[in-house]
């Protein structure tokens, strides 16, 4: 009658589980490959600005108004 249909094997569906591995694994591997960025250097964010010391002059600081009180030019530092 008709042909006989090649028989094939459902593929299974993946668990999460699985997924979460492969995507460990996938991280593990990968990022040590990738090069170091110079966004992620912190090492100059403590250091002074120069207000204290005078090297930015008052009349180079300016504020900004706001229409919420909690952030505004009065609660600067």
């Amino acid at each position: 009658m008709f042909p006989a249909a090649p028989c094939h094997p459902r593929p299974q569906p993946r668990t999460p589980l699985v997924g979460m591995v492969v995507g460990v694994v996938v991280v593990m591997v990968v990022v040590p490959l990738l090069p170091p960025t110079a966004a992620l250097w912190l090492g100059g964010c403590d250091g002074a600005l120069g207000m204290e010391s005078g090297g930015i002059p008052d009349t180079a600081i300016t504020a900004s108004s706001s229409h919420d009180h909690i952030v505004g030019p009065h609660n600067a530092r």
